[in-house]
């Protein structure tokens, strides 16, 4: 069950939409990949077209996985819902990216509810009631699903232009450089660097940089360490920035994140030492 904390500060919901709508969308993508799968199996164990395809009762139940497509729907995209209209719905505006996020739940509740009475009906009912609705859901499952595919794609396109507002956020910038990799594996071609080319001019140097610094502001010197060296040891920064201004932002802030980790090892360093003679004098 997922707890629904409403006095959570704006930054931490900001992160929570990201983790949640990337993480959605991944596992829309699984359901969606193994209804493609199951169909291509069947088409090929009964040789006929997809679009000529006949399942059994029994067959036709399996094409979806209705526990997955629940859960989906009632814990990760209610939950999205939710934080997406806090953040970019008022009385007078709703954001496009909130707009997609309704039709998704939306979307998702009515997939969720032709299966399951599919699968009623063809227990209930006469044959010539599952013919019917055969008919419906034969026609209905791809729309459906790929209408959901296109709305994810266009969520995340609206989505890329709210990152540049978030750059600064606490809670953001250190949880996309600790989790960002592992939840967008898979869900983006380019990965958690397709975000950072997003919210910073300079890319995922930048983003790792930043990371650095908030690490750095509250203490967390082995972190700031951390991020400052990946900041270095990214290749180049986006095509946008590999000539004129941007190479000059982006070498500065390159420049800016060798000076800090030279500090922050030094930091590092002297407490170190002070932690020895502490252990030294109490032995």
């Amino acid at each position: 069950m997922i707890v629904r904390d409403h006095s959570t500060a704006p930054e931490e919901r900001r992160w929570l939409l990201l983790r949640t709508f990337y993480s959605s969308w991944k596992r829309f993508r699984v359901l969606f990949e193994e209804y493609e799968r199951r169909v291509d199996e069947f088409s090929q164990r009964y040789k006929t077209v997809r679009a000529s395809l006949r399942l059994a009762p029994d067959d036709l139940s399996t094409l979806l996985d209705f526990k997955a497509l629940e859960d989906l729907r009632d814990r990760e995209v209610s939950l999205l819902r939710e934080i997406s209209h806090d953040l970019f719905r008022s009385p007078d505006a709703t954001d496009r990216f909130d707009h997609c996020v309704s039709i998704i739940y939306h979307e998702l509740s009515a997939l969720k509810e032709e299966h399951y009475t599919l699968r009623e009906e063809f227990v209930r009912e006469q044959r010539i009631e599952y013919d019917h609705f055969y008919r419906e859901v034969n026609e209905y499952y791809p729309k459906r699903l790929r209408h959901l595919r296109n709305l994810y794609t266009k969520a995340d396109r609206r989505l890329r232009q709210l990152l540049p507002a978030m750059a600064d956020d606490r809670v953001v910038v250190r949880s996309l450089y600790l989790f960002g990799r592992e939840l967008l594996e898979g869900v983006l071609p380019g990965g958690v660097e397709e975000v950072y080319r997003s919210m910073y001019p300079g890319g995922e140097a930048e983003g790792c940089a930043a990371a650095g610094d908030s690490f750095r502001e509250s203490g967390f010197l082995a972190d700031a360490a951390e991020a400052y060296g990946r900041c270095l040891a990214v290749e180049e920064g986006p095509e946008r920035v590999r000539r004129g201004r941007g190479a000059r932002h982006l070498l500065r802030i390159r420049a800016e994140a060798r000076e800090n980790l030279e500090a922050v090892r030094a930091m590092l360093a002297a407490e170190g030492e002070a932690n020895g003679r502490v252990a030294g004098a109490a032995s």
